[in-house]
């Protein structure tokens, strides 16, 4: 299979692998770091040689160590680094960083004030304060419709009295099949 058909079968397939990647590790935002590291170790098997035919024939990891692996990291000792922090834990103190899910990643604060200046400049969308999973996030609703059902959502971690890190889901819109989310009260 070459790779452009390769690509094209895994973007099919995205979906329904972050559901069986959030069922897995019991979060949506947790499965799709699990699914975007596996998709890498994907393209990367393809580019070694590795043939895939049948996508859906491969069983999925088993076993206590990959269940072990997914709690370690879900509790913020990854077993991908050398021993370092966590990337999550390390990312206040490099500056603000932005990851704009399945497109692309900044960091500093010029390149990510560009970002909050073009959803301030979009009429498309209303925003809401709420929780994902329990972790602070930026709601975001279709302006057209009922404030009902988020499009997407972002993600806030922060540091102090400042935003650090944003997660935006703009390009993952099978995040809200899975995801659990709330509306915070306004007070």
């Amino acid at each position: 299979m070459n790779i452009t058909d390769f690509e094209l079968r895994l973007q099919q397939l995205r979906s329904r692998l972050h559901r069986y990647c959030a069922c897995m590790t019991g979060s949506a935002v947790d499965g799709e770091d699990v699914l975007q590291e596996s998709l890498i170790k994907a393209l990367r098997a393809h580019a070694e040689g590795t043939v895939v035919e049948n996508f859906e024939g491969h069983p999925p990891p088993a076993g206590r160590g990959w269940r072990r692996s997914l709690r370690l990291e879900k509790a913020g000792h990854s077993s991908r680094s050398s021993g370092g922090p966590h990337p999550a834990s390390a990312a206040g103190k490099h500056g603000h960083k932005l990851d704009l899910v399945n497109k692309l990643k900044l960091a500093g604060s010029k390149s990510i004030g560009l970002y909050f200046t073009r959803y301030a400049e979009e009429t498309k969308w209303r925003f809401d304060f709420g929780a994902v999973e329990g972790r602070p996030a930026m709601l975001v609703f279709d302006s057209g419709g009922a404030m009902d059902i988020p499009s997407h959502f972002a993600l806030l971690e922060w540091q102090e009295d400042h935003i650090a890190t944003i997660r935006d889901f703009l390009f993952a819109p099978y995040m809200m099949e899975a995801t659990h989310w709330v509306r915070l009260p306004r007070g």
